[in-house]
């Protein structure tokens, strides 16, 4: 038998509101065959939000054997109670000026089975003017469960505070010259419910003179919802300047010749608050003769209110200005003796009056018989005393050079070996003696067929006069160039050049290394020194009537060097210059293999040149380039170093190769 509950058990179904769950009963049991024990559990089945869920209650009594007896009770949970707002409400109706309105409340709320969020929306409806509105708030609280409170505030606003101006306000009250009026100021108004607008207005009242006036200044702020602020000014204008002249003025004092006085000057005037008008005035006061005495001019400028200016100029005439000669002076003149002019008569006209002219002659004798200096001087001299003057220098010089008597062949056309003997010339002097006679003798335009002498006399007389007589004597040299053919083998001992020349030819002469071989030294030439080749060895013999030059001609060979069969000799020099002497790359030993290539790079590893079968005659490298991509054909290279490389098939069929530098010399 299972135990019993004991009294009344809870309810089967209940339902509560979240913030009334009645609590769990405890319940005993009773067992007639002995005790029971009571257990209690209890599961909770969400709903549809946080405040809506049901409890499922369920007791089980047990006895000691084990029997059961169960009660259950399922309670039903519900929300439906909205949150409260906390604190105190704001007012529902809030009435506010445009720059005073209260700032809306923050609302938080409260509920009774979980949390509550508060929303807040704003409305503003515009009334008849910018700072005429309504704002309704609204508050809305909203718990877990949907459920809502709200609240309403509606806040009126109005505008009716006019604007303010900014900064400092313009004086109330101004007097001003007509030149320094004030600019009337630009004023900007600021206002508590939106912008503000300033208009300006200016009225003139005229006075007793064109420059006497009162301004009245009117600056009215006006803000967007017709509220207004104004601020007047009244500016008193009076002319009491005196109008100023334009420009420079005349100077206040001027001196000045009868024949240049200034003219007066036609003066205008400025007046800061109109037109001016100049008047002019001039006085004459008589000095102690006709061309001295004063003028006084007065220029009086005046505005339209009756203001003044005034300006004076004294000017002081005088005559203090010389005579003018009529005539043209004469001027300094230089003349041989015998030919002094006559003194001409000169007269004079004056600007105030008339003039007399006197002429006086004085004679200097110079540093010779033939030398002197006449001084002429012609003075005018008009009514006051004024003087006028001008000298003539008239110097007499024996400026007359000596003159040849002795006969001379002024050019002369010879050989080298009949250049004639220096003559001796004689002068004579028409005005005094012949002091000296320098010699002097210069060779030009030396050639080696030939060259120039030119012969000068300088005959200078007691007076330093001169007169320089030149012979030219054009030397013709036969037979310059003299050749003599000479050749050496690379392994012969150093030579004396003077041995190949005849012991008639002298020995002051200068050896010359036309082709710069660099084995000549003084006259010792080294064949041993050279490549292989022709070279030019000059023996210049410049002193004497007859220079000329011996030309030695001497080849270099290996003539007398033993050289294995069909040996391969690259010559890697070369000077392409139209002499002669190494004008192409030779390759020695190359008839022993037909089967070859030649190659040749520049600088800059550009192909200049190649060829098949190089045979030293037919196909061989003279220094012009075959043409590339970057070489023009054809066109002559440059000096400089060169890389070749020549491959070739020996005699037992192996190919060979041999490369290195090149070098072309013009």
């Amino acid at each position: 038998q299972a135990p019993a509950f004991d009294g009344t058990l809870p309810a089967a179904e209940v339902a509560a509101s979240c913030d009334s769950i009645p609590a769990a009963a405890v319940l005993t049991a009773t067992d007639a065959c002995g005790s029971a024990t009571v257990t209690f559990a209890e599961t909770r089945t969400d709903g549809a939000c946080a405040g809506s869920y049901t409890l499922t209650r369920k007791w089980t009594a047990t006895d000691l054997c084990g029997n059961t007896a169960e009660h259950t009770q399922v309670v039903t949970v519900t929300d439906t109670q909205a949150p409260a707002f906390d604190g105190t409400l704001p007012a529902a109706e809030v009435a506010a000026s445009c720059d005073s309105i209260p700032a809306a409340a923050v609302l938080t709320a409260t509920d009774a089975c979980g949390t509550a969020t508060v929303t807040f929306i704003e409305t503003r409806t515009d009334g008849s003017c910018a700072g005429s509105y309504t704002l309704t708030r609204k508050w809305t609280a909203t718990d877990l469960c949907g459920n809502t409170a709200e609240h309403t505030q509606v806040v009126t606003v109005t505008d009716t505070q006019a604007p303010v101006f900014d900064g400092t306000l313009p004086a109330a009250e101004v007097a001003a010259s007509c030149d320094s009026i004030p600019a009337a100021a630009v004023l900007t108004a600021t206002d508590a419910c939106g912008s503000a607008t300033v208009t300006f207005a200016e009225t003139r009242t005229d006075g007793a003179c064109a420059g006497s006036y009162t301004l009245t200044r009117k600056w009215t702020a006006t803000d967007l919802c017709g509220n207004t602020a104004e601020h007047t000014q009244v500016v008193t204008v009076t002319d009491t300047q005196a109008p100023a002249f334009d420009g420079t003025l005349p100077a206040a004092e001027v001196a000045a010749s009868c024949d240049s006085i200034p003219a007066a000057a036609v003066l205008t005037a400025t007046d800061a608050c109109g037109t001016a008008t100049v008047t002019f005035i001039e006085t004459r006061t008589d000095g102690s003769c006709a061309g001295s005495y004063t003028l006084t001019r007065k220029w009086t400028a005046t505005d339209p209110c009756g203001n003044t200016a005034e300006h004076t100029q004294v000017v002081t005439v005088t005559d203090n200005q010389g005579p003018t000669f009529v005539e043209t002076v004469p001027t300094d003149i230089i003349v041989a003796c015998g030919s002094v002019p006559t003194a001409p008569t000169l007269t004079a006209t004056d600007n105030c009056s008339m003039a007399t002219v006197t002429m006086l002659e004085t004679i200097e004798n110079g540093a010779c018989a033939g030398d002197k200096i006449i001084t002429r001087t012609w003075t005018a001299v008009d009514l006051c005393n004024n003087i006028t003057s001008a000298t003539q220098i008239i110097t007499v010089e024996d400026n007359m050079a000596p003159t040849l008597v002795t006969p001379i062949e002024t050019t002369i056309n010879v050989v080298c070996s009949e250049v004639p003997e220096v003559p001796v010339l004689e002068f004579t002097d028409s005005c005094s003696s012949v002091e000296s006679v320098i010699f002097d003798e210069q060779i030009e335009n030396q050639t080696a067929t030939g060259y120039t002498i030119t012969r000068s006399w300088s005959a200078t007389d007691s007076c330093g006069n001169s007169n320089v007589v030149t012979q030219t004597i054009n030397v013709t040299i036969s037979n310059p160039t003299q050749t003599i053919a000479s050749e050496l083998c690379v392994e012969d001992l150093s030579i004396d050049l003077f041995t190949l020349l005849d012991n008639s030819i002298e020995r002051t002469g200068t050896w010359i290394d036309t082709n710069n071989s660099r084995g000549l030294l003084g006259s010792i030439f080294n064949p041993a020194n050279v490549t292989l080749g022709d070279y030019v060895l000059s023996y210049v013999i410049a002193d004497g009537d007859c220079p000329r030059t011996i030309q030695i001609n001497m080849n270099v060979n290996d003539d007398c060097v033993v050289l294995a069969p069909c040996e391969i000799i690259v010559h890697n020099a070369m000077t392409p210059n139209g002499d002669g002497l190494n004008e192409f790359f030779q390759i020695e030993g190359l008839d022993c293999y037909p089967n070859n290539t030649v190659e040749i790079y520049n600088r800059w590893g550009v192909l200049v040149f190649d060829a098949q079968g190089y045979d030293n005659t037919t196909k061989v490298f003279r220094g012009v380039s075959e043409g590339r991509a970057t070489v023009k054909k054809s066109e002559e290279l440059p000096d400089g170093t060169y890389y070749y490389v020549l491959k070739y098939v020996d005699a037992e069929g192996r190919s060979r190769e041999k490369a290195s530098y090149l070098y072309i010399n013009r």
